[in-house]
């Protein structure tokens, strides 16, 4: 039997408050040549009974199960391997999207040698309004775009669409890489030579949460270090590209971790956690006083000596 054009990827954990929008995000789409396949990853709330009673009423979406895995890449795997489409779209639980997503991205398949069709996007954060995507996280480039894709993910996961024999080809994502496994799968695509394509116009909607960023920014920092640091290893063309980039990441996480420690203080709450994520980051004398005099109250801070 033919299967659909697209087959959504949408994994989740704990994502009553959210998930129906998400899935009638999905069906609400002008394109309705698509199935929904959905994996709950080990969920104790009614995620997974809400995810049956929407199967229960349209016959395109489909439900597995699975036990915990800690991170998205394990059920968008199950997800993965489960799909009869054409194309593989990934949403998440919290995000939606705009009623025309498929209908627009459809055509861009059809161009040669594409691995990835994309959009921009809003960010949502709650009291904050929107913004775009690329307003952040810079302009969408096309075709051959590998460098610029090292130099900053710009593409919104919420948006991609995969070819399935693209995905075949590159292997599953990486379930080691909690947060980045969907940027480590944009970059082995493009480093294997295929091309992107993109609508400038935003076509999602990706929600943020408050309510642990702290500590989903210390997962990501590490997660992407270990992702450049694999790809680095495994694509050496690209090698001093990634090499950059963990220095620059490196330089970020240092700063970032200073910043919390003198925010909180010497006796915050999970100080000595801190200074030792920020000692694994020091390599020169003058990083190692930023982060002693960081550490301190500032009261007790050294000042700079103005010279008379």
């Amino acid at each position: 039997m033919r299967g659909p054009q697209f087959s959504v990827i949408l994994p989740t954990y704990n994502g009553e408050a959210t998930l129906v929008r998400a899935v009638e995000s999905v069906r609400s789409q002008t394109d309705h040549d698509w199935e929904l396949v959905a994996v709950d990853d080990g969920s104790t709330d009614s995620s997974f009974d809400l995810l049956e009673e929407a199967a229960s009423n349209d016959e395109r979406i489909r439900v597995f199960r699975t036990s915990n895995s800690g991170g998205p890449a394990r059920p968008r795997n199950k997800a993965i391997a489960e799909a009869r489409g054409r194309a593989l779209c990934l949403l998440d639980q919290d995000d939606y999207w705009l009623p025309e997503k498929l209908e627009l991205e459809r055509p861009l398949l059809d161009q040669p040698e594409v691995g990835i069709v994309f959009s921009d996007a809003w960010i949502e954060r709650a009291g904050s309004g929107r913004r775009l995507y690329s307003d952040v996280w810079g302009r969408s480039k096309r075709g051959h775009v590998t460098a610029d894709l090292i130099a900053s993910n710009f593409i919104p996961a919420l948006t991609a669409v995969v070819p399935v024999e693209v995905a075949r080809a590159i292997g599953p994502l990486d379930e080691r890489l909690v947060g980045v496994d969907d940027y480590h799968w944009w970059l082995r695509i493009t480093m294997a030579g295929y091309r992107v394509a993109d609508v400038t116009s935003p076509l999602a909607v990706y929600c943020v949460s408050a309510s642990n960023l702290s500590h989903d920014h210390d997962v990501y920092l590490s997660a992407l270090d270990k992702c450049l640091r694999d790809l680095a290893r495994s694509h050496p063309l690209w090698r001093k590209e990634l090499l950059d980039r963990r220095e620059e990441l490196r330089r970020h996480g240092f700063d970032y971790f200073a910043n919390r420690l003198a925010r909180n203080g010497i006796d915050g709450l999970g100080a000595a956690q801190v200074a030792k994520k920020m000692a694994t980051l020091i390599r020169t004398w003058p990083e190692a006083k930023r982060a002693i005099a960081s550490a301190l109250p500032p009261a007790r801070r050294p000042t700079r000596r103005e010279p008379d």
